[in-house]
């Protein structure tokens, strides 16, 4: 995911652009809520949202992956380790 950027959006997409020239090569959506942080890996993507929840997509696939919910009502930072788990 070098020469790729991730931009989270208010309607709870991940719009996926190119870094040399800011074009959409894909967007993942999943949230209500605004995405207040994205983390990933050249085969995982992670999203943090207002509506409470954690999303993973893989993004080869393009499918939603998993969905963990905040008790706390908002998400607000994801990370990936060194070993590219969430």
């Amino acid at each position: 995911s070098g020469d790729l950027g991730f931009l989270g959006h208010h309607d709870g997409t991940v719009e996926v652009v190119r870094a040399q020239d800011g074009g959409t090569v894909s967007s993942f959506r999943g949230g209500t809520g605004r995405v207040w942080s994205v983390a990933s890996t050249d085969q995982v993507l992670v999203a943090a949202g207002g509506d409470g929840a954690m999303r993973m997509w893989d993004i080869g696939a393009g499918s939603l992956t998993a969905t963990l919910t905040s008790e706390a009502g908002r998400a607000w930072a994801v990370a990936i380790d060194a070993a590219g788990e969430s």
